[in-house]
């Protein structure tokens, strides 16, 4: 048997931390990749909370991700409700160190540290803006066009996100029956800009973006190169 998409979205969904839902983009892509490493596959039960124990693990390595990257409010709180005993009944620390394998394997530092960076970004006519948090800005001001950083990305022929393009989903008519049609309009759109990124986020590195990559880059050291 399979755990697919929707039988997950809900222990997604309940982590979520951006009003505009960008956070499950990323999921979602964890999740195809989890298909594509056949590790959503279960016999028994046993089996079944392994699975369920990679959604969390791939929960917590987005949460630590964006607390590296930005001081939410958002953030603490779903974090503290994940800790309050959640991930003690069906998170394995093995898994966490699973996932950044598979990361290190199929994306990479850069990809994953871009995969995960523009879920914090709005998409407009084929291009992204990302906002830039301030502390002292107010969360209404974001809506501003002076709030945020508009790049235009260009293809990179040397990227892949995956082997397989057909991989990313391989039955698209029902996995999203769940989802609006905006939230699948809105997917689409983030595996385009990420099959045709140049890394341009890379460029004007800021101490949270570098927390946020060194984080990343620690952990998917091989193990005996992991640096404590």
């Amino acid at each position: 048997m399979k755990m697919k998409w929707e039988d997950v979205y809900d222990i997604f969904e309940s982590a979520a931390l951006w009003e505009n839902g960008h956070d499950m983009y990323w999921y979602r892509l964890m999740w195809a990749l989890m298909e594509y490493k056949k590790m959503n596959v279960f016999q028994n039960e046993a089996d079944r909370i392994k699975v369920i124990s990679r959604a969390f693990a791939i929960i917590r390595i987005y949460t630590d991700f964006i607390g590296k990257c930005f001081d939410d409010e958002d953030y603490e709180e779903i974090s503290e409700i994940y800790s309050d005993g959640v991930f003690n009944f069906l998170f394995d620390s093995t898994d966490v160190h699973e996932i950044f394998s598979v990361l290190s394997e199929e994306l990479g530092t850069k990809r994953t540290f871009y995969s995960m960076f523009i879920t914090c970004v709005e998409f407009r006519n084929g291009r992204i803006s990302y906002i830039e948090y301030d502390d002292e800005s107010d969360d209404e001001d974001y809506d501003d066009d002076d709030d945020y950083y508009t790049d235009d990305y260009e293809d990179d022929d040397d990227d892949e996100l995956f082997e397989d393009e057909d991989s990313v989903d391989d039955d698209e008519d029902n996995v999203f029956e769940n989802c609006s049609e905006d939230y699948y309009y809105s997917f689409e759109s983030y595996i385009n800009v990420l099959a045709k990124s140049s890394m341009s986020l890379l460029n004007d590195f800021t101490p949270e973006k570098a927390a946020g990559y060194i984080y990343l880059a620690k952990n998917m050291l091989p193990a005996k190169n992991k640096i404590n």
